[in-house]
């Protein structure tokens, strides 16, 4: 209780700082953002100042708690009920809990999922944080709307031809049985597709790419959709909404790739490929190299036809298809959440992708 009250003392003080510093009378005066800026930077120096201070203790005083708070129920838990998870198991699964709580109470928290960059996301916090940030109501309240006004204005006149080219879609990928074993599964990537081509006024066929990218939104949800029932009607608004936002947030290349089945709008990413490939790997691209050019015929000096070409036929589905085509779930799931993770910051994801 002394840590907090201390370290609340000392918030106070720098808020007051602050407050003076930006010729603000009162705290109240500032609108939400801003008093969260203030908040921000109240903390920021707090923490900047040398040695132990306030805001050091209550955080440790906080994660002392918690480790201690967690480790006390897993062991009445392991006690109690004899499960076959082991106590790493329990712990995981109890820190994957509290981190979902948070990001359903505070979604604009989203950005610290960036400390999983490079890392795969556990499944309860790979749906609820890729939610957050494929997060559009007005996509969800339109569906619901639409599903309770006019049913059957949800449903694409093309409907039974989408459902055969899901089916056939998911013969052919990876990734594809994980998702032609449930029923659930299928039944809610036809559902998106239908709705989707729907709301586009019948204007055109949908694109291949469009059935591809409901894969990963699909294998999302949290706890697996059920093997032997249709969706039910939350959890198919909630992917819905993901589908559409995700749609929404492509980068205008992919757009155009989709739209216009072409590699022009490509091109800049696939000298950015080689350009890596000459800089940071360039024992690899000398192989390629090697590999390509017809033995005795003379290599080129600078750019490579041969590369540039390889490359344009490799990474366009790659980049198409942002590797559904290509991988297994789980390393496909691990790419969509570097994804997903990092579409907040533009520089980065554009670096990424």
């Amino acid at each position: 209780m002394y840590c907090f009250m201390k370290c609340t003392t000392n918030i106070y003080d720098a808020v007051d700082q602050h407050l003076a510093q930006s010729h603000v009378q009162y705290f109240t005066d500032l609108s939400d953002p801003e008093k969260s800026l203030v908040l921000e930077r109240a903390a920021r120096s707090l923490k900047s100042v040398g040695g132990s201070n306030p805001y050091d203790n209550l955080n440790k005083k906080i994660s002392d708690l918690l480790d201690k708070g967690i480790n006390s129920d897993v062991s009445r838990q392991l006690l109690k009920e004899d499960p076959l998870e082991t106590k790493t198991d329990l712990l995981l699964a109890k820190i994957c809990d509290g981190i979902v709580s948070l990001l359903r109470k505070w979604p604009d928290q989203k950005y610290k999922l960036h400390a999983f960059l490079n890392q795969p996301l556990p499944q309860p916090i790979r749906f609820v944080g890729w939610n957050v940030f494929l997060s559009n109501h007005n996509h969800r309240n339109k569906f619901l709307k639409d599903l309770s006004t006019n049913p059957r204005s949800i449903l694409s006149p093309m409907d039974a031809e989408i459902q055969r080219n899901c089916d056939a879609f998911m013969a052919t990928l990876p990734a594809g049985p994980s998702m032609a074993d449930s029923r659930g599964n299928m039944s809610s990537m036809k559902a998106i597709l239908s709705y989707h081509h729907s709301s586009l006024g019948n204007k055109r066929d949908l694109a291949e790419s469009e059935y591809y990218y409901t894969l990963p939104i699909v294998l999302s949800h949290n706890p697996p959709l059920p093997r032997n029932e249709k969706p039910y009607e939350k959890s198919l608004s909630i992917l819905i909404e993901m589908y559409l936002t995700f749609l929404d947030i492509l980068p205008p290349p992919l757009i155009q790739s989709h739209l216009n089945s072409t590699t022009q709008d490509l091109e800049p990413w696939f000298r950015k490929v080689e350009f890596h490939l000459k800089e940071i790997d360039r024992p690899v691209y000398n192989h390629l190299r090697m590999v390509l050019y017809p033995q005795g015929a003379q290599m080129a000096n600078s750019d490579d036809p041969y590369i540039a070409l390889l490359l344009k036929k490799c990474c366009y589905p790659w980049f198409k298809f942002l590797f559904v085509g290509c991988l297994n779930v789980d390393p496909l799931m691990y790419v969509w959440d570097q994804y997903i993770i990092t579409s907040d910051l533009p520089n980065f994801h554009d670096e990424l992708i």
